[in-house]
């Protein structure tokens, strides 16, 4: 896309496989660049100089103007995001933040669970995922806080969400297991009567029906249990496109 001087008025053409792309019909003046390449590879921005300022294309009259533009190519990272039994999640946001710069991306999860995006530089992201149920007897999950990732090139990311059908901060898995009501908000409930929410128990690792021994402080010096958090996957490679 070319656009006049006060950024008002634009004219673009896609280009061809040669890539080359012919805009016709501009008036004299300055213009500035855009290219908008995300979707094949590599990212949008704007043609910079080596200061990194606007370019500026002056376009005589009855003038053929010609400019070469070396466009980085970027990576793509698949993200796929399953829940404990391997089924597919829709609808979870996906936000991308470089760490080093300011560049983001954000994404929903198709029906596949999948979210692809587009146009990434080489380096370390944020990954934050968000879920949230329309009504109050759907499905919650669990969002893992995950590390930075590294986006090397066309990697696959699995992230596993834990199922919370009360939306009570506990997996469902983890109260069937321990004879929990994993349909009823229990996280407050006390059945051992040791002092500690079922939520504090989760989170702490312990048995929700076993007592836990405490110290005169109150701290927990003893727990059986097991804590399962959600896992982090990176998964195989995909085919750049052609």
């Amino acid at each position: 896309m070319l656009y006049n001087d006060t950024r008002t008025v634009g004219r673009g053409e896609p280009v061809d496989e040669n890539g080359t792309a012919t805009v016709a019909g501009l008036h004299a003046g300055q213009y500035t660049a855009t290219i908008f390449a995300e979707n094949d590879g590599y990212y949008n921005g704007d043609v910079e100089d080596a200061l990194g300022e606007a370019f500026w294309i002056e376009v005589g009259e009855e003038e053929d103007t010609e400019l070469t533009v070396y466009w980085e190519p970027r990576e793509q990272a698949l993200i796929s995001v399953i829940d404990d039994l391997g089924n597919p999640i829709s609808g979870v946001l996906l936000i991308l933040q470089h760490t080093a710069s300011d560049d983001y991306d954000r994404q929903y999860t198709d029906d596949e669970g999948i979210g692809l995006m587009y146009g990434l530089q080489n380096g370390y992201w944020e990954l934050v995922l968000a879920h949230s149920p329309v009504c109050p007897n759907d499905m919650g999950y669990i969002i893992p806080e995950l590390e930075p990732v590294a986006i090397p090139q066309l990697e696959t990311l699995e992230v596993i969400l834990l199922r919370d059908d009360d939306q009570d901060g506990m997996p469902t898995a983890w109260e069937e297991e321990w004879g929990l009501d994993p349909y009823t908000d229990d996280a407050e409930g006390d059945p051992d009567g040791d002092g500690l929410t079922n939520l504090q128990e989760y989170t702490m690792g312990s048995e929700p029906t076993k007592a836990d021994e405490t110290t005169e402080c109150g701290c927990e010096s003893s727990k059986s249990g097991l804590l399962v958090l959600p896992t982090l996957f990176w998964i195989g490679r995909r085919r750049r496109r052609g």
